[in-house]
């Protein structure tokens, strides 16, 4: 019996044991290759299922304002209702049909607010009394949507602030983002403390209520300031128009960032707002205001906004 093989092209031998051997090695090889390509496919499904665009998206509230809770007031409405919006955004894949969302409303611990020095008591405001929201939904094709919010006046919201504290829930379209919420304040009586009238710090080295060149907030103050404001209406007609649209009339707007009179033509503000503001109250003290000063520890201090005008 024949127990080698000969090649006779390359006059290599190969013996009949070593055969075994070698067909033992591409059976394993084709075994080997096969389980690689199996494993293969199954990652490829894997992955296919960590991005897969059917899974519910995460849903997140857009916050424009410095403070952590932005105030919407009456008090310089003469109607029984506002309108309030907070924008959302999406994580996630868009599509191409509307998907609507849920709210849940929270009690709030919160139990006093400072506004220009004065605490006023804290009440959780109600759906469908303080307030009541539109239609929720993020739009077809889009990764934004918005909670629009219908505020009505009431007796309590003369002595108190209404807080409304709102996470987003869940549902089959949407998630909320862990940790997320958002409050907001409703009143009336008093001109409340805008968000900007701080010193622009943040944590520990937040001073609310004080900004460098407008001392302490009051509300007297500020009403004042805003007549001196509106009075640019008639001497500075352009300017005025430029200003409401990015602050707003009564320099409400979300988003205005502390000392923002300091950054956009500051002489004007200087020469037809604040220099006229300071001037009066040097000569007609609040007692409990910042000191008249050029310099000073944050919060104590009121320095002449007539820097601003050289």
């Amino acid at each position: 019996m024949m127990k080698i093989c000969e090649r006779i092209m390359n006059k290599s031998f190969i013996y009949e044991k070593d055969m075994d051997k070698i067909k033992r090695y591409k059976t394993g090889i084709i075994g080997g290759s096969f389980l690689l390509l199996l494993f293969m496919f199954t990652a490829c499904q894997n992955t296919a299922l960590m991005y897969d665009v059917t899974q519910a998206g995460t849903i997140y509230f857009v916050k424009t304002t410095s403070a952590d809770a932005p105030v919407c007031s009456f008090v310089f409405e003469a109607g029984d209702e506002l309108t309030y919006e907070i924008p959302v955004k999406l994580m996630g894949m868009p599509r191409d049909y509307d998907r609507e969302f849920t709210v849940v409303f929270k009690q709030d611990t919160m139990t006093t607010i400072k506004a220009g020095g004065v605490s006023y008591p804290v009440e959780t405001a109600e759906l469908g009394k303080d307030f009541d929201i539109g239609k929720l939904v993020i739009p077809a094709d889009s990764i934004g949507g918005k909670i629009v919010f219908t505020l009505h006046r009431i007796p309590e919201m003369m002595n108190t602030y209404r807080s409304v504290l709102i996470e987003i829930g869940t549902n089959e379209n949407f998630i909320p983002l862990y940790g997320d919420y958002y409050r907001f304040f409703i009143s009336d009586g008093d001109v409340p403390l805008p968000t900007w009238w701080n010193n622009g710090g943040s944590g520990s080295n937040l001073v609310e209520g004080w900004q460098m060149y407008v001392g302490k907030f009051f509300p007297e103050k500020f009403r004042l300031m805003l007549d001196y404001y509106w009075e640019m209406e008639k001497t500075q007609p352009e300017f005025y128009e430029e200003a409401v649209s990015k602050y707003g009339k009564y320099l409400d707007k979300e988003g205005i960032t502390a000392g923002f009179y300091q950054k956009d033509n500051p002489a004007v503000w200087a020469k037809y707002v604040l220099i006229p503001l300071y001037e009066y109250y040097k000569a007609n003290p609040i007692p409990t205001d910042s000191p008249f000063a050029e310099e000073g520890n944050q919060g104590e201090f009121w320095r002449d906004p007539v820097s601003l005008y050289r």
